[in-house]
Formats: C-alpha cells, structure tokens, sequence
C-alpha cells in the first residue's frame, strides 16, 4: 500500500511556515485573492511536463497523471520535499492541504471562489466537497482536504489592483 503525504507547520510567534510533501498531495495558499500551488507532484506525467515533453494543459488530463514516482511504503528511500527557510506568513493567508481525489477537480480559481463565499474554514471545505459529490465521478479517488486561515482572509483574500496607487490618491 503506498500513501501520500503533505504537512504544513505554522509557527504563530514568528509568523512563518514550513511545509513538506511527499506523492501528489498538494498545497496550495491563497493570498491576496490568488491561489498558488505550493507544492510539485512526485508523479510521471509532472515530470513530463517539467522536462517540456507534456504541455501544462495535456498533464491536467493524461490518463496516467497518478502513476507515483514517490510515495511513503515504496522500496527503497523516500525523500520528501521540504522548503528550504521559513516563508513569511500574512494576515489572511489561507492553505488547503489536499489528496489528488480532492485537488483533481479544482482549478486554482475555484479554489479562491469557494473561500470567498465561505465564512469559516469548514464552509470553504463543505463548498468544494459539495461540488465533488455533485460530480459524483464514478472513478472518484478517495478525498481529503485540511483547511488552514491565518487570521481570517476575508477582505484580505480579495486581489488588491489599487494596492500600486499612492495612499494619498485613494
């Protein structure tokens, strides 16, 4: 049986982050209004598509898109990815740690949509589960998700265009 892993440390006192992952679970942080994928999957078609053999586009739809090239319980050594420094966090930054049945239906702006109609960390995870059942897949993978706010995004997730104007001008 082989697993994937991400984890993500939050160190409130410093207010800086680290996270690790290992297989195709991701992370991903919205900031801003922005959703960035944190993480790179450990898979045979990412890296296809990091040696430019796949386009981003033909990757999200190959059928062998989870053939694992880590995984915790395979043979041999596993070495996880790890930032290398604490990232600095900031007052509304949000995280969603997530398996492949979880992730693969989403693109990074369907991610940002739900948190910006949700109100709590649990509203956010029961919009994109209600979509996941809704799709009712019937090759649907397992799913999990861990949602993570750093204060609350609220206003603060919302993509500031007017942030490059002088405050005097506002």
């Amino acid at each position: 049986m082989h697993t994937t892993v991400v984890a993500l440390w939050v160190d409130a006192a410093l207010e800086t982050a680290l996270w690790s992952h290992v297989g195709d679970s991701r992370l991903y942080r919205v900031r801003h209004g922005q959703a960035e994928l944190l993480t790179e999957d450990d898979s045979v078609v990412q890296h296809m598509v990091r040696s430019g053999m796949l386009s981003e586009e033909q990757g999200r739809v190959h059928p062998q898109k989870n053939h694992l090239l880590a995984a915790l319980g395979i043979d041999g050594d596993v070495n996880p990815h790890t930032v290398v420094r604490p990232v600095e966090l900031f007052e509304g930054d949000a995280f969603l740690l997530c398996s492949d049945g979880w992730w693969d239906g989403f693109e990074p702006a369907d991610i940002t949509a739900a948190l910006h109609r949700a109100d709590t960390p649990e509203e956010w995870l029961d919009d994109m589960r209600a979509r996941i059942a809704a799709r009712a897949s019937p090759r649907q993978d397992n799913y999990s998700a861990v949602a993570v706010w750093i204060g609350n995004p609220g206003e603060m997730t919302i993509a500031r265009f007017e942030d490059t104007v002088p405050r005097g001008l506002r």
